[in-house]
């Protein structure tokens, strides 16, 4: 279950911050996922040297117990964002690995 995934996300606006963004991720997490979340941490990062975002939160999917970990930048009017996802009971064993993918990044 455990993976890592990048998605590219054009912006309707060039005025869209970080903030405003992380705004519209915490609305999506809650449409999706009703009461069954839990937001761990939401904090300011870099990835590449430019300022991101990382919001971690926990999560119940078909019985099973998920964290995620959403890190993302905006640069060029595209948001790009990296999702980490494992088992509750396995999110630590694998997070270093994920961590080196996403300080792997180079956005030109």
């Amino acid at each position: 279950m455990e993976r890592v995934s990048i998605a590219v996300e054009y912006l309707p606006s060039e005025s869209t911050t970080l903030k405003q963004y992380g705004q519209t991720v915490f609305k999506r997490i809650k449409q999706n996922r009703a009461n069954n979340i839990e937001i761990d941490e939401n904090r300011k990062t870099k990835i590449d040297e430019f300022p991101a975002r990382m919001i971690v939160y926990s999560r119940k999917e078909r019985g099973l117990q998920l964290r995620q970990m959403e890190v993302f930048i905006i640069k060029n009017n595209q948001v790009y964002i990296a999702i980490y996802t494992a088992e509750k009971a396995k999110y630590s064993k694998f997070l270093e690995t994920a961590e080196k993918i996403i300080d792997s990044w180079e956005i030109n």
